[in-house]
């Protein structure tokens, strides 16, 4: 649990890093940069797939996902999956592909059951599946992490010498 928040804020701190910096003429940094807003959207959809089964679990009285999510899904997580999302759309807003909302062409062909709510089959919580993701996810983020990093160390490390022969 304390390895998933150090992972999020550190990640947190990356892109803040970065957005106080124009990165803008670097372009294997953009790139990395990119790739780790989609790896942020694909723990976003992580994280609403676990918050379905969660909330599936306390409609249905019972405890399939509940026991493995608590852990992931604390206030923290929340807090930080909601911090993240802000704070990517507001620096990175074109490395995020808008999700249009599609409708249905409005058909109600089965205006005679008003009264009956019948729906798919509730999917049921694979938990080796979710901690392969996880894992998966977690691992990418942290490669990335690693690389961006790295890149805004030797973007500082250059910024002395430029301005020291900028000052000549």
């Amino acid at each position: 649990m304390e390895a998933i928040k150090r992972k999020l804020w550190y990640t947190h701190g990356i892109l803040h890093e970065a957005q106080k910096r124009d990165v803008s003429d670097n372009q294997g940094l953009l790139v990395l940069l990119h790739q780790l807003c989609n790896t942020a959207d694909q723990a976003e959809d992580i994280l609403d797939e676990l918050d379905y089964y969660l909330t599936q679990d306390k409609l249905d009285n019972t405890h399939e996902a509940a026991a493995d999510v608590h852990v992931v899904l604390d206030g923290f997580t929340f807090h930080a999956r909601h911090v993240g999302r802000h704070f990517m759309r507001k620096w990175l807003s074109c490395c995020l592909s808008s999700h249009g909302s599609e409708h249905g062409s409005g058909d109600d062909s089965g205006g005679d059951d008003v009264n009956t709510i019948t729906g798919p089959p509730r999917p049921l919580f694979n938990r080796v599946n979710m901690s392969k993701r996880i894992k998966l996810l977690i691992e990418n983020m942290q490669d990335l992490c690693g690389q961006v990093s790295d890149l805004l160390k030797l973007n500082i490390s250059s910024l002395p010498q430029d301005m020291a022969v900028a000052s000549q």
